[in-house]
C-alpha cells in the first residue's frame, strides 16, 4: 500500500512541476526538479520503467518549454531547457547506476547469507566451530557451534580465561603455555585438550589456529575448534577390544599348543609304555633275557629324547626363537623315524616297504620336526590300517625328486582311502575322521611343510590306495635361495 502512495505522489508532483514550468512567467528551470520524481520512482519501478519515465519527464520538460516559449529559442529559454534534460537524464543515469550496485549488493547479501548457512551446517554436522582470540589481551571470538561445544549461553562473553576455566586440570598448565607463547614461539597452533563440563563430563577438543594478524606486541589468531570426543571414546573402546582380542587370541593358542603338545606327545610315551612292559617281560624271563631288555631300554630312551625334543621345539616356537635348520638327508629320516615307530608297526602286523630314486634326497630344514610330519604320516596310515583291514596291510614310502628343484616324499597305505568329502579338510585344524583322533596332526604337518616352502597334499588312487605326501626345496635350491637373500641384503 505504502509503495503505490508514492506512485501516486510521484505522479502528483510531476503533474504540480509540469503546470509550474508551462504555465507560470518564473524565468528558472523548473523542470530540474523532475530530478525528485526520478529519485522517487527509482525504488518504485524497474530499470526499463525508470527509462520510460525519464523520457516522460524529458518530453514533459519540451512540451512545457513550447506552452511557454512557443517554438522560438532564446538564447537564455534554450539554456534553461538544456540544463533540465541534462539534469534529468544525469539523474537517470545515476540512479540506473545505483539501482544496479544495489542489485549487486542484494546479491551478495544473499549469496553471503548462504554461505553462512552452508558454513553453520557444516560445522554442526563436522563438530567444528570457528574461534579467534587475540594474545595477550585474551579476548574471544565464538562462533555459534564453537559456543554449542562449549555448552555456554548466548549472553556469556568468550575468553581465554573461560575456556581455561573449564579445561581439564591435567591439560590446563599445558594449553595455557602454549597460549602465553603463541606470538614468540610459532606462527601456528595445533594442540588437544580436555573440558570438564558441568555434569562432570569429559570432553576432547583439538583446535588449530594460525596467526593472522600482528599489531605492536599483540597478535590475532583465527582458527577451527573440533569436538573428537566420539572419536577418542571410538579409540579407546579399539584399544579395549583389542587387549580382549589378544587375550583371547593368547587363551585360544594355548589351547590349540596343549592340543598340540597332547599329540605330538603322546605317541612317544605310549612307545614308552610299551616298551617298559616289554622290557619288565623278558627281566621275568628265566633265564632273564638280558639282551632283549637291553633293547627295549634303548627304545625307551630314543622315545623319551623325541617327546623332549618335541616339547623343546614348541617352547622355542611358543617364544618366537629362531628354528635350527641343517643339511638333511630326506632318506635317513624316513629311516631314523621308522626306527622310532618300529614296536607299533610291529604289534599291528604293518609291513613297510620304501624306496627312493637314484637322485640325492638331501633337503635343509629342521630334523626334529621334518620327523614329526613323518611319523604322522606312517601312524596316521597304520590306523587306518588297523581300523579297515584284518591283514595284508602295507605301507609303501618312496622317495623322489618331483622336478629339478624339489624332493617329493609320499606314504602310501591300501586301507581303502579316505571318504571324498573329507579330502578337502583333513588338513584343517581340529578335524578328524577318528572318533579318538583329535584332528591335529595333519595340521601340524601342515604347518611344518609350509614353513620349509613345502606343500602337503592328499589324493585317493584309483587303485584302492590312499596317498599322501610332501614336497620341499632340495638343498641346493634353498643354499642358493639363502645366498642370494644375503647378497642382496648386502
Amino acid at each position: 500500500m505504502a509503495a503505490e502512495w508514492k506512485k501516486a505522489g510521484a505522479l502528483l508532483i510531476a503533474a504540480i512541476i509540469f503546470l509550474v514550468d508551462g504555465f507560470s512567467s518564473l524565468d528558472v528551470a523548473v523542470a530540474v526538479l523532475y530530478v525528485l520524481i526520478i529519485l522517487i520512482s527509482v525504488d518504485l519501478f524497474s530499470k526499463r520503467m525508470l527509462i520510460s519515465i525519464t523520457c516522460m519527464c524529458v518530453v514533459l520538460t519540451i512540451f512545457a518549454y513550447i506552452i511557454s516559449h512557443g517554438v522560438e529559442c532564446s538564447d537564455e529559454s534554450c539554456g534553461r531547457g538544456g540544463i533540465s534534460i541534462a539534469a534529468i537524464a544525469i539523474a537517470s543515469l545515476l540512479a540506473l547506476k545505483s539501482s544496479a550496485s544495489r542489485e549487486q549488493l542484494r546479491a551478495k547479501i544473499l549469496l553471503l547469507a548462504r554461505s553462512q548457512a552452508f558454513l553453520a551446517g557444516a560445522q554442526r554436522l563436522s563438530l567444528t566451530g570457528s574461534i579467534g582470540f587475540h594474545v595477550p589481551a585474551k579476548d574471544m571470538y565464538w562462533s555459534e557451534e564453537a559456543k554449542r561445544i562449549f555448552e555456554l549461553k548466548d549472553s556469556v562473553t568468550p575468553t581465554l580465561d573461560l575456556m581455561l576455566g573449564i579445561t581439564h586440570p591435567d591439560d590446563h598448565e599445558r594449553l595455557r603455555s602454549v597460549l602465553e607463547y603463541a606470538c614468540d614461539s610459532q606462527n601456528q597452533l595445533d594442540v588437544e585438550f580436555r573440558l570438564v563440563m558441568a555434569d562432570g563430563r569429559i570432553k576432547y577438543l583439538q583446535m588449530w589456529a594460525r596467526q593472522y594478524e600482528i599489531s605492536g606486541p599483540e597478535c590475532e589468531f583465527i582458527g577451527a575448534l573440533m569436538d573428537i570426543t566420539s572419536a577418542r571414546k571410538a579409540e579407546e573402546a579399539l584399544h579395549k577390544s583389542q587387549a580382549e582380542l589378544a587375550h583371547v587370541t593368547r587363551v585360544t593358542m594355548l589351547g590349540e599348543l596343549a592340543a598340540s603338545i597332547a599329540h605330538e606327545v603322546n605317541q612317544p610315551l605310549s612307545a614308552v609304555l610299551t616298551d617298559s612292559q616289554a622290557g619288565l617281560r623278558w627281566l621275568r624271563h628265566v633265564p632273564p633275557d638280558l639282551h632283549e631288555t637291553g633293547r627295549a631300554i634303548e627304545r625307551i630312551g630314543a622315545q623319551a629324547q623325541r617327546a623332549a625334543d618335541v616339547i623343546r621345539r614348541v617352547r622355542n616356537l611358543s617364544k618366537n626363537e629362531k628354528i635350527t635348520q641343517e643339511k638333511l638327508e630326506l632318506s635317513w629320516l624316513v629311516s631314523e623315524s621308522l626306527l622310532l615307530v618300529e614296536r607299533e608297526l610291529y604289534i599291528n602286523k604293518v609291513t613297510v616297504s620304501t624306496s627312493r630314486g637314484e637322485d640325492s634326497t638331501s633337503i635343509f630344514g629342521d630334523r626334529v620336526q621334518l620327523q614329526q610330519v613323518i611319523i604322522n604320516l606312517v601312524m596316521n596310515a597304520m590306523q587306518s590300517l588297523y581300523l579297515t583291514r584284518d591283514h595284508g596291510r602295507k605301507i609303501v614310502i618312496h622317495i623322489s625328486r618331483d622336478d629339478v628343484d624339489h624332493l617329493e616324499l609320499i606314504v602310501r597305505d591300501n586301507g581303502g582311502g579316505i571318504p571324498e568329502q573329507d579330502l578337502a579338510n583333513i588338513f584343517s585344524p581340529f578335524f578328524t575322521t577318528k572318533s579318538s583322533g583329535m584332528g591335529i596332526g595333519l595340521s601340524i604337518c601342515r604347518s611344518i611343510i609350509e614353513a620349509h616352502a613345502g606343500q602337503i597334499w592328499a589324493v585317493n588312487e584309483p587303485s584302492g590306495w590312499v596317498a599322501v605326501g610332501f614336497c620341499v626345496p632340495s638343498y641346493e635350491v634353498r643354499v642358493r635361495t639363502r645366498a642370494d637373500d644375503t647378497f642382496l641384503t648386502k
